[in-house]
């Protein structure tokens, strides 16, 4: 019911009345929630906390999802013959794209847009791997066959087609990394931290991480 106010009277209105606007806040997120309950049984599955936006576009079947996921506006997850698999704590910006699959373009003596999906051939379709604690930046673009290690983050435009080693920062086309999000020690509190010790990444593995990150690339 809308309740009418008395304010004070002004010069050319002796008694003035303010209608005050419905409030209506309780309203806002409910065509979201209401579509994401409706095709969470589509998903291949799908953990607690996760937010996916309706403006996206996605193969649900094969999206395999953990907890604690946000995926930001206008993203596409596509994965015909293969899987998407999202482990726990990932958030990522708007209009990311991750491709589990590709064209066979192999295929000579026909249209490749007449090339059908019982055509492709082995390779064209595999699955990506994004695990825990990932940030992906907008418009990142993550394609067939990539594991994303736990840790990473994904720089902004980046197309990355390889796999990422875990807590290293990749940017550019192709992704390449350029450094650790901290020191091997802080690194290895960080995980004390979080991870219980059948979970934690060894020093050794993390040394070899570091390696590879700070290895001399040709000029």
């Amino acid at each position: 019911m809308i309740s009418l106010t008395l304010t004070k009277p002004e010069p050319n209105n002796p008694v003035a009345i303010r209608i005050p606007r419905p409030k209506l806040s309780w309203l806002r997120g409910w065509p979201q929630k209401l579509w994401f309950h409706s095709i969470r049984p589509e998903l291949g599955a799908c953990g607690d906390a996760v937010r996916i936006p309706r403006s996206g576009s996605y193969t649900f079947e094969t999206l395999f999802l953990g907890n604690h996921i946000q995926i930001g506006p206008r993203c596409i997850l596509w994965a015909a013959h293969s899987k998407i698999v999202i482990h726990d704590q990932v958030f990522a910006g708007p209009e990311i794209v991750i491709m589990a699959g590709d064209h066979n373009v192999r295929l000579l003596g026909e249209f490749m847009i007449d090339v059908g999906e019982q055509q492709k051939g082995r390779g064209d379709d595999q699955d990506v791997v994004i695990e825990e604690d990932v940030w992906i930046g907008t418009r990142a673009i993550i394609l067939k066959g990539v594991r994303v290690g736990r840790g990473a983050v994904i720089g902004a435009g980046a197309v990355v087609r390889r796999r990422v080693p875990p807590y290293s920062i990749v940017t550019g086309n192709p992704a390449q990394p350029h450094r650790l999000r901290g020191t091997v020690e802080e690194i290895l509190a960080h995980e004390t931290r979080l991870y219980s010790p059948e979970k934690r990444l060894s020093r050794q593995t993390l040394e070899a991480v570091a390696a590879f990150v700070y290895r001399p690339r040709k000029p």
